[in-house]
């Protein structure tokens, strides 16, 4: 879901640059590209641990 929701947030981004509504900074592409790259990462992590059946970092949050 995360990775879903950068994604739409680089969508907004540039059709806002479009309609020139206002200019995102020139570094924004890398940023997006770094954070997806890391939650990758960590989704990857988090399955392996799953595959191995050992604790992950997951809390369980109380209702």
């Amino acid at each position: 879901m995360a990775r879903g929701s950068l994604s739409e947030l680089d969508t907004q981004c540039q059709i806002a640059e479009r309609l020139k509504y206002g200019q995102a900074p020139a570094n924004l592409p890398g940023l997006v590209d770094r954070v997806f790259a890391r939650l990758t990462a960590l989704l990857n992590t988090l399955s392996s641990q799953e595959v191995r059946n050992e604790p992950s970092c997951r809390t369980t949050i109380p209702h």
